[in-house]
């Protein structure tokens, strides 16, 4: 942490070590002044102190009229039930003051200790005031569980300044700052010299705004419900605003969910571009990541546009990666991270992670790292950026930087290039090889496999070689792995993509599935299995797993799988993905003559095969093979094919 962060974190952690003061008599004289419009100014303490519950003399007090309303230190805690702000306020806690929330109290799920809407020109200022709530009486069962039971609730505010506070324990947010009912942003807010200390779901929650401004504020010890992140900027609606949004100085850590959380999937391309700089900023994810910044998917209006600039800041976690990157489309993004220090504590760590999630769309990147120093804990000649594609494989561009990466074996510095990214990321060749439509009478086998057994996870897609007339007929199971029950929807399409037949299947149940074929040619069989296993026996046609519009998933499914390569191929690639360190496959690429041109065993990070064509051009079958691996289970694993047909038929023997 450098020396304004230490003094920024100093001073507020010195916080409320002022001596209490005795409760002043109330003052009905003064009262009637304020109420009479003569005095601008008054003491909450005026209305009467109530040491047992003091919510109708504080809450009278903040509608009053008063453009100021100073709180003092009356001996014991200010203790209220949910409290409401009005615009053209200013609240000032005197050093010492405890505002608390009543126990017992707030069992309404999005009871706040201070709520404020559309409300403009609103001041909340504290030096040495604490807001405290209750997070562990929430937690129980005493309590509809919820998460929004915020210390400080804003929903469509503008000119909002909060300043000094010490805000604890909340059973959500130590402050939300949200959308009013028609959409509207909270506008020119700043957060100032504030602790958020021990909250139920984020230090602070940013839905939407614009000219936001948080600097020397501390968001720590975050523990209770999902993100658990220090700060989380995660609209909840496209229409929703993230523009002009500033933190300095400000330090993140001891959260369970991590440091600095941007979720964006709610948003897409329609959405006004986001805008965010943070400087000089600590965000220690301790066993989570320190910085997670997640685009949308491209959708019908494309992904979220817009970026960030993180200036001389400090990311620290050792968990495996340290700052993740994942969904920013290349075209629409630009994330810059300028001196900044990336330090990875896990030795087997990768400090920068970039992913294309599941639904992500094309070249995924627009990620430059400008400066500064990334330190590993890994020995030898450590990579400091990995790359992750799920799903469908995504090109990677528009990534750049050059920087120092530390480690065990001393500092280097390092240009970050298409080359490097080349020579780091080989599979990125896929992206240059062309797609190729599937032919049924070409592709697929012209019967079905005896006692093949297909085991299928998340969007099974699978095509049908049927001529027209033909009665399609297979027997279907929906199995779960865990518990929890789940329907999944089935759908048939023809060759033009008519549809021919929808249905939902519960799961545990077996059914049988028939159609008759209109017309010759590529049905399709589409199941959303999610979670569950769709698992298929006793076809009566030729099956073949179809990877042109995204992988396909397996789930403990072993053998031999066929695919063509046509005499016009340039080559092919084959990629396979096992879902994690405990869970992967022994994989074999084996050539028309039955030899196995190359293996790996126990595959549980993505990895590519590439064969090129054989002399002379003629069109031939390759298998992909699929074996138990050695040292790792054998269970979620899934293929893809490019530069060839994109359809693995299963092998007679399997």
């Amino acid at each position: 942490m450098n020396a304004s962060l230490r003094r920024a974190a100093l001073l507020l952690l010195a916080a409320g070590v002022l001596p209490a003061a005795a409760a002043p008599a109330p003052d009905p004289g003064a009262v009637a002044e304020v109420l009479a419009g003569r005095r601008a100014e008054a003491r909450a303490e005026w209305w009467g102190f109530d040491p047992v519950n003091a919510t109708a003399a504080l809450q009278a007090a903040l509608t009053s009229g008063a453009r100021r309303v100073t709180v003092g230190d009356c001996g014991s805690p200010w203790i209220v039930d949910p409290l409401v702000l009005r615009g053209g306020l200013e609240v000032v806690f005197e050093p010492g003051v405890v505002v608390e929330a009543r126990r017992g109290g707030y069992r309404g799920r999005s009871d706040c200790l201070f709520s404020a809407e559309t409300c403009t020109n609103l001041v909340l200022r504290g030096p040495g005031a604490t807001l405290r709530m209750w997070q562990e009486d929430y937690a129980t069962t005493n309590y509809a569980a919820a998460e929004w039971r915020h210390c400080i609730r804003l929903r469509a505010c503008a000119g909002v300044r909060i300043e000094g506070l010490v805000l604890a324990r909340s059973g959500g947010d130590g402050v939300y700052v949200g959308a009013g009912s028609k959409g509207e942003p909270c506008r020119d807010v700043v957060i100032r010299d504030v602790v958020c200390d021990g909250h139920h779901r984020q230090g602070i929650s940013v839905i939407s705004a614009e000219d936001l401004l948080i600097e020397r504020t501390a968001m720590i010890n975050t523990h209770g419900t999902a993100p658990m992140a220090g700060i989380d900027f995660e609209p909840n609606l496209p229409r929703e605003r993230l523009v002009n949004c500033v933190m300095r100085d400000c330090v993140m850590t001891n959260n369970t969910g991590g440091g600095l959380l941007f979720a964006l999937h709610n948003m897409n391309g329609a959405a006004a571009p986001v805008s965010f700089r943070i400087e000089r900023c600590l965000a220690d994810g301790g066993n989570r990541r320190g910085a997670v910044y997640w685009n949308s998917a491209a959708g019908t209006n494309g992904a979220t546009r817009g970026g960030a600039v993180f200036d001389d800041c400090t990311f620290v976690a050792a968990t495996r990666h340290v700052v993740t990157v994942a969904n920013a489309v290349a075209a629409d993004s630009s994330l810059v991270f300028r001196n900044c220090r990336i330090e990875a504590r896990d030795p087997a760590a990768f400090p920068f992670l970039l992913t294309a999630r599941r639904e992500a769309a094309d070249g995924i990147g627009g990620v430059t790292i400008d400066g500064g120093r990334v330190r590993t804990a890994a020995p030898g000649d450590p990579r400091p950026v990995d790359w992750r594609s799920e799903g469908r494989l995504r090109a990677l561009r528009n990534v750049s930087g050059r920087f120092e990466l530390a480690g065990p074996g001393g500092v280097q510095a390092i240009a970050m290039d298409d080359a490097r990214l080349a020579a780091w990321f080989p599979e990125s060749r896929v992206a240059a090889l062309p797609p190729m439509a599937i032919d049924a009478e070409r592709d697929l086998p012209s019967a079905a496999v005896p006692k093949a057994s297909w085991r299928l996870r998340h969007e099974a897609d699978l095509v049908v070689r049927a001529a027209a007339g033909d009665t399609v007929d297979l027997a279907v199971r929906v199995e779960t792995v865990g518990p929890a029950p789940h329907r999944i929807p089935l759908r048939v399409t023809g060759p033009s993509g008519t549809e021919v037949l929808a249905r939902t299947i519960d799961a545990g149940d077996e059914v049988r599935i028939a159609f008759t074929a209109a017309a010759a040619g590529l049905h399709r069989i589409e199941a959303g299995a999610g979670a569950c296993v769709f698992r298929i026996r006793s076809p009566t046609h030729a099956l073949g797993a179809a990877t042109d519009r995204r992988p396909a998933h397996f789930f403990g499914v072993a053998g031999d799988f066929a695919f063509p390569m046509p005499a016009d191929s340039a080559g092919f690639a084959v990629r396979v993905v096992g879902s994690g360190d405990g869970e992967g496959v022994k994989a074999s690429i084996v050539d028309p003559a039955g030899r196995v041109v190359e293996t790996r065993d126990n595959l549980a990070r993505p990895h590519v095969f590439f064969a090129a064509p054989a002399a002379g051009g003629s069109r031939a079958m390759w298998r992909l093979r699929i074996e138990r691996p050695s040292a790792i289970a054998l269970e979620d694993y899934s293929v893809q094919l490019f530069g060839v047909p994109s359809v693995l038929s299963p092998v007679a023997g399997r």
